[in-house]
């Protein structure tokens, strides 16, 4: 199957035409080969295409791309990167809001999931569009007891804001670096927010309003949605698919 008629399939999946996105969603880099093999990561750097190229992948797709609504120079590290990736005859492809919002797919019902987080209702509003969600824990546990289930899904988190042995039970998710809104979950009587990255001003901002709040590190909430990405084009039989981490701590 050739790039762009697998990236088509990924875009109707994932409604790209349905988000205002910084990102230019979908195929970003067609290198002419046909596709076999595709592996998917978080960013588009050195070192994931490195990893393609040595696990013969033909397709990159990732959650946060190359291109992000201006025209680069072809300079520099972005100039190495489309190089690179042009002599090894590998495409690349990039899903940011639509991979962050699909209800099965995305980054935050990944996270809603590692919580088993029941009731959901669409929470988070970016132009418009709700990418985030919203639920109750199964049942109320301390916020201790919250952060090792984050902990055992992705491996750790990054700061943590409120007494451990707060009670929580409604919980409100947004992956990635969406502090902003604290607010929103405040304003809506969530007990927590859990999000991927922080402000300096976030944890005063948090007690200010009553509410506690875990960054579970801006990568590793949007593991969630190139893992599950590449199940789905495993399960289609079209191509093979597999995710490789590079691990980041923020």
């Amino acid at each position: 199957m050739g790039p762009a008629a697998l990236c088509r399939q990924l875009d109707e999946l994932l409604q790209v035409d349905r988000y205002s996105d910084a990102s230019l969603n979908g195929l970003q880099l067609d290198a002419g080969v046909e596709i076999r093999h595709v592996v998917c990561g978080v960013s588009a750097n050195a070192a994931l295409i490195d990893q393609a190229i040595e696990r013969h992948a033909q397709l990159i797709v990732v959650h946060h791309g190359l291109l992000w609504g201006r025209c680069e120079r072809l300079t520099g590290l972005f100039g190495h990167r489309v190089k690179r990736l042009y002599e090894a005859g590998i495409s690349l492809a990039g899903y940011h809001l639509p991979l962050d919002a699909h209800p099965e797919l995305g980054n935050n019902a990944g996270l809603a999931r590692c919580l088993s987080l029941q009731g959901l209702v669409r929470f988070g509003d970016y132009k418009g569009m709700s990418i985030g969600w919203g639920g109750q824990l199964p049942e109320s546990s301390s916020l201790g007891e919250v952060n090792r289930l984050l902990r055992s899904a992705m491996g750790d988190i990054s700061h943590c804001f409120g007494s451990l042995e707060r009670e929580i039970r409604r919980v409100a998710v947004c992956s990635g670096a969406a502090s902003d809104l604290v607010h929103e979950a405040a304003a809506a009587d969530y007990d927590l927010f859990i999000t991927g990255e922080v402000e300096e001003w976030t944890q005063a901002q948090a007690l200010e309003l009553g509410i506690s709040v875990v960054a579970g590190g801006h990568h590793r909430t949007e593991r969630f949605g190139v893992e599950s990405l590449s199940d789905h084009l495993n399960a289609l039989g079209d191509v093979t698919a597999e995710f490789v981490d590079i691990p980041n701590p923020v």
